[in-house]
């Protein structure tokens, strides 16, 4: 395979437990790759789709509707499913949060976890992007990632404004579904997220109906935080989640 070339992954794990990554906006599954190898080594099942119209071109992207990322997700959901696990753990980096959301609220999995997912953006023209698309089809892309992420992904040159807008169209069905949304769910949030408002993982921790839930800041990570400085730390809190909402709390 070749350098920062996004694939779809699915690794047949020998325990009981299995874990769905899902991408971000614009990204792809070069983004949850470490958390792919990091589960895969605990010996989870492990899937993490590419989303309609990702790792491709912008063009592709314009193509599709946030109703074809979320059958990406089901899809995926299904085919883990086929490994028969006991318990399914979802987690989501930015629109994948969302997507695990919307996921949780069809099917039947153990937890969520959202890692820096918007419910509210840093650039203000999102409030816009229904006028604005027909004025300007893409906008171009911001500036780089610190060093140490931008080398391991693999950015669209520019964002087409109408996959904006159903990211946006996302974001606002998403935040009706929370209140009715009872699974265990972990939020994390990059402290130094340039992509996000970090109060989006207030809002969610405010409106999901969870019994159990848990907000963890990580003050030195930018949005990526699947690829940051805390990626380490990150891992162990999933780990330990996981653990403390698993019906097995022995082994994996």
């Amino acid at each position: 395979m070749a350098k920062n070339t996004p694939t779809p992954v699915f690794w047949k794990g020998k325990g009981k437990k299995a874990v769905l990554l899902i991408h971000g906006f614009t990204g792809s599954t070069l983004e949850v790759m470490p958390l792919a190898a990091y589960f895969q080594r605990l010996g989870f099942h492990v899937a993490a789709p590419l989303l309609a119209g990702h790792g491709a071109t912008p063009e592709e992207l314009r193509k599709t509707s946030r109703k074809d990322w979320y059958c990406s997700v089901e899809t995926a959901y299904h085919e883990l499913m086929s490994w028969d696990p006991k318990e399914v753990y979802v987690i989501g980096h930015s629109m994948g949060g969302l997507l695990a959301v919307q996921l949780a609220s069809h099917y039947s999995m153990k937890a969520i976890a959202t890692l820096s997912t918007p419910i509210f953006v840093r650039d203000q023209r999102i409030k816009y992007v229904g006028f604005l698309k027909y004025l300007l089809p893409y906008s171009k892309r911001p500036k780089k990632k610190p060093e140490h992420i931008e080398k391991r992904i693999s950015p669209y040159p520019r964002t087409p404004l109408a996959s904006v807008h159903q990211l946006s169209l996302l974001i606002k069905e998403v935040m009706r579904l929370l209140p009715s949304i009872q699974l265990p769910i972990m939020i994390a949030q990059s402290g130094m997220d340039e992509t996000v408002d970090p109060s989006s993982a207030d809002y969610i921790f405010r409106q999901i109906g969870s019994n159990y839930k848990e907000k963890i800041l990580y003050p030195k990570s930018t949005h990526i935080i699947t690829l940051d400085l805390e990626l380490d730390r990150l891992c162990k809190d999933l780990t330990l989640f996981i653990k403390k909402v698993s019906d097995d709390k022995e082994g994996t």
